[in-house]
């Protein structure tokens, strides 16, 4: 027989029994359910069991990576002030990333960096150390990630001459938005105001890109925590959108214990709700208590016998 160990919601440990049966004897359940919990992580009795005594981590072992880019005008010579089609030729100067911000979810530090000390704004450094964050991270997050800030820094790592960063997975919080609500605006100030939170700091609109590419130093601070409040607000969104997430890539697999967690956030903390239904399969669903995300369970139980076809 195998010790069974209890914890609570927090997953402190409060009780061990001699065997299954006595575990299930001392919340009035059947073995059955007992053996059903600790196979699969989930709750009995309001209270997780396993048969080991360990201390489950609760999130995700993947590193997720939240960040935001500004980037500098493109300056060029031109012969109007409405809609232009601008050749190679008429560009003065090409745009650069003037500073980045970023932090790696559930950590309080803030990676930042500033192109304002170097030679003609070169961004070299600052896209050398964005290189290595996007190469440790497993998941990379910003407001309207695929369309801009990836492609905006993989366009500068080439410039310089950098080979891939490991490949990662892409949240964009701008088409979890689209994709799911209809709010007035999808706009990353709108939606940190709209769910409560600060939303993004005051400035001077395109006049603090104009006095970065004058030499205000004033401005490239001014500029660089600018940058740092939109990641803070950005981490907000993303965990209040998180469990809208259909297509949320899965951060199950990273975990080391094999048990059933939940694939948005990775914790163990999942109650069973219901079952759910295709056309031939059901499936156990589950929420997870951290995160509010659903799952389901992988395999279902087939139920093409029971069918008629027309």
């Amino acid at each position: 027989m195998k010790t069974v160990f209890k914890y609570n919601r927090d997953e402190e440990l409060v009780d061990e029994f001699p065997s299954q049966s006595a575990a299930a004897e001392s919340i009035n359940v059947d073995e059955a359910s007992i053996r059903y919990a600790i196979r699969n992580s989930s709750l009995c009795g309001g209270f997780y069991w396993s048969n080991e005594n360990i201390q489950y981590e609760t999130k995700s072992r993947g590193k997720i990576f939240i960040f935001d880019l500004e980037t500098s005008p493109i300056i060029s010579y031109h012969f109007g002030v409405r809609k232009q089609f601008i050749q190679p030729d008429q560009i003065i100067r090409d745009w650069t990333i003037l500073t980045y911000a970023g932090k790696f979810l559930g950590e309080d530090k803030i990676y930042s960096g500033t192109a304002k000390n170097q030679e003609d704004y070169d961004d070299f450094e600052i896209c050398n150390e964005l290189w290595r964050l996007f190469d440790e991270a497993d998941l990379i997050i910003a407001h309207n990630c695929s369309r801009f800030d990836k492609k905006k820094a993989n366009a500068r790592f080439l410039a310089h001459g950098m080979t891939p960063p490991s490949p990662y997975k892409v949240v964009d919080t701008l088409q979890i938005a689209r994709t799911n609500f209809g709010t007035t605006y999808h706009r990353l100030d709108f939606l940190s105001k709209y769910l409560g939170y600060e939303g993004k700091m005051d400035n001077e609109g395109f006049t603090l890109w104009k006095k970065c590419m004058e030499g205000d130093l004033n401005a490239w601070d001014t500029m660089l925590e600018y940058n740092i409040q939109d990641v803070t607000e950005l981490e907000n969104i993303y965990l209040e959108l998180r469990p809208w997430d259909s297509r949320h890539p899965s951060m199950s697999v990273f975990n080391e214990d094999p048990s059933m967690s939940c694939t948005k956030c990775g914790s163990h903390k999942l109650e069973y709700v219901k079952d759910t239904y295709t056309n031939t399969k059901v499936f156990k669903l589950y929420q997870c208590e951290d995160c509010n995300g659903w799952s389901r369970s992988r395999v279902g139980e087939n139920k093409s016998k029971a069918l008629m076809t027309q």
